[in-house]
Formats: C-alpha cells, structure tokens, sequence
C-alpha cells in the first residue's frame, strides 16, 4: 500500500550472530557507560530470544516483496555496518550531486577596522589548551593531531567585578 502510494520504502535489517549479541549484552553490563543502552526491553527480548526470532522469519515470509525487500546487513562490526547501510541507501535512490561549486576567498582586508585590545576585552577562563604541533598517539603510533592540556585558571573576578589574575 504505502509503495503504491509512490512512497520509496526501504527496509534493513541488522543481523548480528548470536555470539557477537552475547558479547555486546555481557560488554553493556560491565561498562557503566554504556549501561543506559541496556533497557528492560533488551533483558526480556533476550529471555524471548527463539520466539523473536521465529516472528522474525515469519515477518520476512509475509514482507519481502519484490517492490519492498528486506535487505540484510551484517552488523558484527557496528560502524563498517552503518556506512554500508548509507552506502547501500544512497545507491537505491535517484538524487542530484548537489556539491557546492569551488568558491574563491577575498583577501582579508585589514585597513578599515582596528581590533580593540585584549585586555579590554571578557575573556572565559582557559581551562584547556591545544598544541596543534604535538603528536598525538593513536594505537601506539605516532599521528598529528591535538593534544588537549588543563591549564589553572587565567583570571577570577573579585566580588567588585574587577578582573583580577589567578
């Protein structure tokens, strides 16, 4: 009905072995930033596991309509999943490249304005610094990038309003 309608519907489904669902539930239980993605819901669809996945097939038998497939993605690797799933996407719909043409940058002119100087002005505190000529390490391998440090606080406002240094 809705593809009747002229609607392009497009449906995934995330298949993940039976191990990988293990590890992912046992990895949420242990690590306490990622417990919020356990719910009660994923406990007792865990507890219904065969009966889910017996609804599953039968979902697919009724549903898997040349017009409307499903189609499956192996979804053991979460992010190599995700940017198939987008590539897949963008392969089955028509659209237009819609780049934006190369733009050429003015010259900063510097003549008609006077930047007001520092100390006039509220800055917050700099509590972090970046270095962008450090190597950051990546999996034990040296690679430019930022390195972020924690600094003291520059300046404290005394209870006049004055600035003060800190």
């Amino acid at each position: 009905m809705l593809v009747r309608a002229g609607i392009i519907l497009i449906k995934y489904w995330f298949s993940v072995s039976d191990e990988e669902q293990e590890r992912r539930f046992q990895d949420r239980m242990k690590d306490p930033t990622k417990r919020w993605k356990l719910s009660p819901m994923d406990l007792e669809s865990k507890r219904r596991w065969a009966e889910y996945s017996r609804a599953k097939d039968e979902m697919f038998a009724v549903t898997d309509i040349k017009q409307a497939p499903w189609y499956v993605v192996n979804a053991e690797k979460e992010k190599c999943a995700r940017l198939n799933v987008i590539r897949h996407l963008l392969s089955t719909i028509d659209y237009k490249d819609l780049t934006p043409e190369h733009l050429k940058l003015p010259p900063l002119d510097k003549t008609k304005w006077v930047r007001p100087p520092i100390h006039e002005q509220n800055f917050i505190p700099a509590r972090y610094i970046h270095s962008e000529s450090s190597l950051g390490r990546l999996n034990g391998s040296a690679v430019p990038g930022f390195v972020w440090h924690s600094v003291p606080q520059l300046f404290t406002m005394s209870r006049d309003g004055t600035r003060r240094s800190g």
